[in-house]
């Protein structure tokens, strides 16, 4: 039950009715929550035949079907249904698999359900190690490398739906699932499944419900939307989008700006005919960047106070909210970057030359033991002192410093160097685009607001998330000298 939401019957109930599915049964088609959980679609659906006053006949019930990887939650759809309609579920009809790892050999008319929503980082080391070969299998990613490091945002529904559409669904199948909202509208890891192409088979996506103010589930923060598609058709763009408001459905369109597989943008039809994507000239070296990052060991190279005891050449001011916002002119925190400007960290003899070896000794068993597969192969190479996110473009004399976690607004701002120290951006707080001269980051911030980037990243639907305004998202307005 890893990443498992539970669907509330009213919402169950809802999708059924977006889908018509009660129709299509009643017309002999086959009906599978692959996901099934307790089984609340398939029983909203025969409450809703059991409506309308019919009869509920064992020819109807042999179409529908019920997978689910845990036989306990079977076993209570079972007393469920027995209970509440006096009849047995066909036991041959409830199929205790994993729609990953053994799909069933079967194939169905209208696939129905709420896929679990986990992150690959979030998942056990074991369930990492079995479920990796199948985000490649299926194509989401390139190579066991790229599951590990670049593509290691792809959420688990994004597998369960390749594998859905892959190997239960027949041509024409209806699908509807609800979803999160990460799939559609974040930047890389969830391209390749924005193809919409399956072991060659079109699928087209047909519309997205999004839900802004009910709380569909309750107590989950992850933003999710309800979404339809239909099996051997391309997707044509752009599609029908609902946004909730406090009016209702607002009816709008969505559509990917850029490259296939680009996240969508989100705009009135008028406005999406004649969208074309800015792109704002920088220099190659330029390119947005992430904060420093530590790799859990915060209290090791950031301070509160200015740290005497430590070599001031290594000591660099960090970018806080309250100075982004303008209520702090001075730092309020130092970070310790035992670097040389070129990116390199410094050796143990020069650490010591430094005068920080000892320091940064005295914590090495903590800094040792820190997890994750790009600062394991950088203290593989022998500086258990590494961090992440450092390079020469951290001590250029200027930055265009922004928050991009968790914001609705877009105002970078220009930071000089202070008392001749570059200021750093902190982890996924804050990116960056380095300069190399205050009047430089003013004529960035400048076309940034011109082409009207905030605009163009509320469109992307990623307000007040944690991929707001990552580097990769601002990367797509860019356009690099000698690429």
């Amino acid at each position: 039950m890893i990443g498992a939401v539970f669907t509330p019957a009213i919402w169950a109930d809802w999708a059924l009715n977006q889908m018509q599915t009660l129709s299509r049964w009643h017309q002999g088609q086959t009906v599978c929550d692959p996901t099934g959980g307790e089984g609340i679609f398939l029983l909203s659906l025969v409450r809703q035949h059991c409506r309308q006053g019919l009869t509920l006949s064992s020819e109807l019930l042999q179409r529908l079907f019920l997978i689910e990887k845990e036989q306990l939650l079977l076993s209570r759809f079972q007393q469920a249904f027995r209970q509440e309609f006096s009849l047995d579920f066909p036991s041959s009809n409830l199929i205790c698999t994993d729609v990953i790892t053994d799909p069933p050999p079967m194939q169905f008319d209208n696939l129905v359900g709420n896929p679990p929503w986990i992150n690959f980082t979030e998942l056990s080391p074991s369930l990492k190690k079995t479920l990796a070969p199948h985000f490649i299998e299926s194509g989401l990613v390139r190579s066991s490398s790229e599951v590990l490091l670049g593509a290691s945002r792809v959420d688990l529904a994004a597998l369960i739906l390749s594998s859905a559409f892959r190997r239960l669904t027949k041509t024409g199948a209806q699908c509807g699932f609800f979803l999160p909202a990460s799939l559609f509208f974040n930047d890389g890891a969830h391209a390749t499944l924005r193809q919409w192409l399956f072991d060659g088979v079109p699928v087209k996506l047909e519309c997205i419900y999004d839900f802004q103010k009910t709380k569909v589930f309750p107590g989950i923060r992850t933003r999710f939307c309800f979404v339809q598609f239909l099996l051997g058709q391309e997707t044509v763009y752009p599609i029908p989008y609902f946004a909730e408001s406090d009016q209702g459905w607002q009816s709008l369109f969505a559509a990917p700006v850029g490259p296939a597989g680009s996240p969508l943008s989100v705009k009135t039809d008028t406005e999406i005919a004649s969208f074309q994507l800015p792109q704002i000239h920088v220099e190659a070296w330029q390119k947005p960047r992430q904060g420093i990052n530590t790799c859990g060991a915060t209290d090791v190279f950031v301070f509160s106070q200015y740290p005497d005891h430590l070599n001031p050449e290594y000591l660099f001011p960090l970018v806080t909210t309250r100075l982004l916002r303008g209520t702090a002119t001075s730092p309020e925190k130092y970070i310790l970057l035992p670097y040389h400007s070129n990116g390199r960290p410094l050796s143990e003899q020069e650490l010591r030359k430094a005068g920080l070896f000892d320091y940064l000794l005295s914590h090495r068993e903590r800094l040792s033991k820190r997890r994750g597969v790009l600062i394991g192969a950088a203290m593989k190479k022998g500086s258990w002192w590494s961090l992440l996110g450092v390079g020469p473009y951290c001590f250029v004399p200027a930055k265009v410093v922004w928050p991009s976690f968790g914001n609705s607004t877009f105002r970078p701002k220009v930071l000089a160097s202070w008392n001749g120290k570059p200021w750093q951006a902190n982890q996924a707080l804050q990116a960056f685009l380095p300069v190399m001269s205050v009047a430089e980051g003013e004529r960035i911030v400048e076309l940034f607001a011109c082409n009207h980037l905030e605009a163009h990243l509320q469109d992307q639907r990623m307000a007040g998330t944690c991929n707001w305004a990552q580097p990769g998202r601002i990367r797509r307005f860019l356009s690099f000298a000698g690429q």
